[in-house]
């Protein structure tokens, strides 16, 4: 009887103490003061359809993905991988296009002096031609001479002498002479442009 009393004592008190730990444990907890994301509690990043807003950083070790980026301070800017993106000031270390590149203008990004302009005035510090460099057209102190191409024109015998014939050559002569019954004529040949000469 006196051995049963104890088992039964023993049990009272580990249940006792039991409730007590679990009082605590309860005790020491305090619930947030509001619903999320008030209070203290942040919501978690979830699949709903309803946007979010992060304060830190998004990190990712793997990749992130959507289908397009939106600038958060204006929406008019845009990256759109698969279509087409707007932005309005880059900077790139490297910029390789697999199609087309267009824009009025294409200025020099260290001296906007020099620029290309496609459908109108391009200014060049130096252009490299074949080899050659060249930073002024004749005019700005170089040398050329001036080309012309003749017509092809039968030459017909009885004229004495030789003289610049019509013969579809190139020529740095505007004129050629052709002969006819046994009289030499000239006849203009047509301007090409100017040749630089080294």
């Amino acid at each position: 009887m006196l051995k049963k009393t104890i088992t039964q004592l023993f049990i009272l008190t580990i249940v006792i103490s039991c409730i007590f730990l679990a009082n605590g444990l309860i005790l020491a907890w305090t619930s947030p003061g509001s619903n999320p994301p008030g209070s203290n509690v942040s919501p978690p990043i979830n699949t709903s359809v309803t946007a979010q807003t992060k304060s830190g950083s998004l990190l990712s070790s793997s990749d992130i993905r959507a289908p397009i980026f939106y600038d958060q301070n204006n929406t008019g800017y845009y990256v759109d991988p698969a279509s087409t993106s707007r932005l309005n000031y880059g900077v790139y270390d490297n910029l390789y296009s697999y199609g087309w590149m267009q824009s009025p203008i294409f200025y020099d990004a260290n001296n906007t002096g020099y620029y290309v302009d496609p459908a109108g005035t391009s200014k060049f510090n130096t252009i490299n031609l074949g080899g050659v460099s060249k930073n002024a057209w004749p005019e700005g102190g170089g040398s050329s001479i001036s080309v012309y191409q003749c017509p092809k024109i039968i030459y017909t015998y009885g004229c004495y002498g030789w003289q610049n014939g019509c013969e579809g050559q190139i020529t740095t002569l505007g004129v050629c002479r052709y002969c006819s019954g046994g009289v030499w004529i000239d006849y203009s040949c047509s301007y090409l442009g100017k040749m630089m000469l080294q």
